[in-house]
């Protein structure tokens, strides 16, 4: 074995020996490597000491702790971290590690998180507010320490955003403005593992003013995630003792939308206040062609007004906004503030993240006020004139262990904050991390068709869908292909399948009255001028009404124009009505039960029964049906003696009070919804084609509510969205229901 020479004794007897020759060693050839002797260790050995001293020599001379340690930076106050020691640590420790050096000197915090966090430690002596802290108090290595933490930080992985783990039983109700839904449903994801149709069904936001009138209430609201509350909401809470604590966790902005044809780019501040007060009122005085401005604005209380109200008029009234006139859910006709149109003329406003992102209008721009363009940069620098921010809250008494206060921490910590900027939102500080993978999808691509014949198309109430008045064209792709605005047609209700040809009985909602309008030349064949319109055996009853005054008092005059089916006014100024109700089958029938026996005799006695077993149903939008009981069956018939269906009531659980509602589609379809009252929530539609059951829908938290049911589509809501499916249960679309569009 060839032995290790430590080269001190080597060099000693080489000098030694000096031209001595023959001292019993053989000398060794020119150019040969020279040998390596050990006095007594093992090569084995030798190989773990030479191991173990590079260990020592690379190891850190200094450790760094963890989150569950006193502390990160045990050593912060004598020595510099290198960027080697501080690189096991990850980004939410290096945060924390560089807010301990701080924590040390008894600095307050304005995240909540880290003075939670600080408070758990022993050490720490909460003493100084964060404006007032000095940093002179910090020594050459603590301020070596901010410096090397920061550029750790810096050059740390990136990691993905995590959130507090719970199952979804656990999960905390959580409300908010309409414009925060996406910011709720990623929440819950992240939370419960649950996918994003998942998601939607289970977060529903009731709007901003809602939704902090539920958790100051307690009315099952745990979390809000929402624009700034109006002065209504903020009176109440004082009335209530002021029970929330809200906090900002992101900035927004109002910002103005017009039609991508309108020539102007940019407004002033005091141009768009002297807009919106009703001093300017033409676009030809701020720089655009000459045609009146139509200033829309929101309703009232809702997020956008108060940001409206708090963020550009300051106290300066607004001029009327444009109305509609709608017929209430009493059928009482009520003016409602017009949602914005994006016509040429037309001027809106509405919050930066909803406008951007959820409006989804291609023909939409937004205008610069004072020149700056609302941008996330321009929202984030405060160079945008209109920012405001939004917030979270829970009440005062909310458990500070609860999964509630978790995710209201969460939301300002570096997790939160990146979620918040990752889904496009602007943070109040800008972190940024990938979401986990496959979280990101690109959204819901919809294939299916609604199988419609030739020429036929959908027609959907735009107010329903959309938030906007009017009524919305669709082709069997569910395809946006016109949208027809200010009209309205209660048979839309809020969907109707239309044959592509027939002139439908329209209002125009501007001005209340009624006309024909023809979809397919998207004209008024005959003008909204009429109260109301009949159909007739022929054709079109065309309603005058004129109030003559008489006296103290007065009465309505009728008189009636005639149109054939194609619109064209075949008399004028009749004195009669008459014709309205003349011929087989024209109008609506509301037999009582007496009249439907007199006018269906043979029904009674097919199935023996007397007067006592017969009931009516009715509604305002369907002429009624006749309900008839005999043992556990019920038999349904129209007026006309028609049997729409017939229904076995055994299947039902006993023992509850079960509601039934048949309702008549058309000609060919009906079908029976059934509920219980005491879980509303789950039900289940018996769908009948000429009689015969074609299919039953159940509705429930799993699949969504079951809202309508067509001739060759049904509908379900899932949280604040509409989703529309075939009768092979494909989904062919999917909106965000018009009634949240307008916060």
């Amino acid at each position: 074995m060839k032995k290790k020479v430590h080269l001190l004794p080597v060099a000693l007897a080489f000098l030694i020996g000096l031209g001595t020759v023959g001292c019993g060693n053989k000398q060794k050839p020119a150019g040969t490597a020279p040998e390596t002797v050990t006095s007594g260790i093992s090569e084995e050995e030798s190989t773990k000491q030479e191991k173990e001293s590079q260990t020592a020599e690379e190891a850190p001379a200094f450790s760094v702790g963890s989150r569950d340690d006193d502390y990160i930076l045990p050593d912060a106050q004598t020595h510099i971290y290198t960027q080697e020691e501080l690189q096991a640590l990850t980004r939410e420790e290096l945060r924390i590690a560089r807010n301990e050096i701080y924590a040390r000197h008894g600095r307050r915090f304005k995240s909540d998180d880290l003075n939670t966090y600080f408070s758990g430690k022993s050490w720490y002596q909460p003493s100084v507010e964060a404006d007032a802290f000095d940093d002179r108090v910090l020594n050459e290595s603590e301020t070596g320490n901010l410096t090397a933490v920061k550029e750790a930080e810096e050059n740390a992985p990136s990691e993905m955003v995590t959130c507090p783990k719970m199952g979804r039983e656990e999960f905390p109700k959580i409300d908010g403005s309409t414009a925060t839904i996406p910011l709720s449903q990623a929440i819950y994801r992240l939370a419960t593992g649950a996918t994003e149709q998942e998601a939607e069904r289970f977060i529903e936001h009731d709007k901003t003013t809602q939704a902090y009138l539920n958790l100051i209430w307690g009315q099952e609201t745990d979390l809000v995630i929402a624009y700034e509350p109006g002065e209504s909401v903020k009176k109440r809470l004082k009335e209530e003792g002021d029970n929330l604590i809200i906090r900002p966790i992101g900035r927004d902005a109002l910002v103005f939308m017009a039609n991508q044809g309108n020539s102007v780019k940019s407004l002033t501040g005091r141009q768009v206040i002297d807009i919106y007060s009703g001093k300017i009122k033409n676009w030809k005085a701020v720089g655009g062609s000459s045609q009146a401005i139509r200033a829309f604005q929101r309703p009232e209380n809702s997020g956008s007004q108060n940001l409206m109200e708090k963020l550009v008029m300051k106290g300066t009234a607004m001029a009327e906004a444009p109305q509609d006139y709608v017929v209430s859910e009493m059928g009482e006709l009520i003016e409602k503030v017009s949602a914005y149109d994006n016509t040429g003329e037309a001027l809106g406003y509405s919050v930066y993240y909803y406008a951007k992102n959820m409006y989804q209008k291609p023909e939409l721009k937004f205008m610069a006020v004072d020149g700056v363009m609302p941008s996330s940069d321009t929202i984030r620098d405060g160079s945008y004139p209109y920012v405001s921010d939004f917030y979270a809250a829970v009440r005062k008494d909310e458990p500070k262990d609860s999964n509630a206060y978790r995710l209201f921490e969460w939301l300002t910590s570096d997790d939160g904050q990146a979620l918040i900027n990752t889904l496009g939102y602007v943070g109040i500080r800008d972190v940024k991390k990938p979401l986990p993978q496959g979280f990101e999808g690109e959204g819901e691509v919809f294939k299916a068709e609604i199988p419609l014949s030739k020429g036929e198309a959908i027609l959907a109430d735009g107010d329903y869908l959309y938030g906007e008045n009017g009524i919305a064209v669709f082709d069997r792709s569910m395809n946006l292909m016109k949208f027809i605005r200010h009209v309205d047609n209660q048979a839309v209700s809020p969907f109707m399948v239309w044959d592509g040809r027939s002139l439908l009985t329209m209002q125009d909602t501007l001005t209340s009255n009624y006309g024909l309008y023809s979809i397919a030349e998207e004209r008024w064949v005959c003008e909204p001028v009429y109260s109301d319109i009949f159909i007739t055996k022929d054709g079109y009853g065309l309603e005058h009404a004129v109030w003559v005054e008489s006296g103290v008092s007065g009465e309505w005059h009728y008189t009636y124009d005639y149109a054939d089916k194609n619109g064209t006014i075949t008399e004028k100024g009749v004195q009669s009505d008459e014709k309205i109700w003349e011929g087989e089958g024209c109008g609506e029938l509301y037999y009582d039960v007496k009249e439907f026996m007199e006018h269906n005799p043979e029904i009674a006695m097919e199935l023996e029964v007397t007067s006592d077993n017969i009931s009516m149903f009715g509604t305002e939008f369907q002429e009624n049906i006749a309900v008839i009981e005999k043992g556990s069956r019920n038999y349904y018939y129209d007026m006309r003696g028609k049997c729409l269906f017939e229904f076995d009531k055994s299947k039902l659980p006993g023992g509850k009070e079960i509601m039934m509602f048949p309702i008549i589609v058309n000609d060919h379809m009906a079908y029976l919804s059934v509920y219980d009252p005491e879980g509303a929530s789950t039900s289940s539609d018996y769908i009948y084609r000429d009689g015969v059951l074609v299919k039953t829908l159940e509705s429930g938290s799993a699949s969504g509510t079951v809202s309508t049911i067509e001739e060759c589509f049904y509908t379900r809501t899932s949280g604040n969205y509409l989703y529309v499916y075939n009768y092979q249960d494909e989904p062919c679309a999917k909106f965000l229901m018009g009634y949240y569009t307008s916060d």
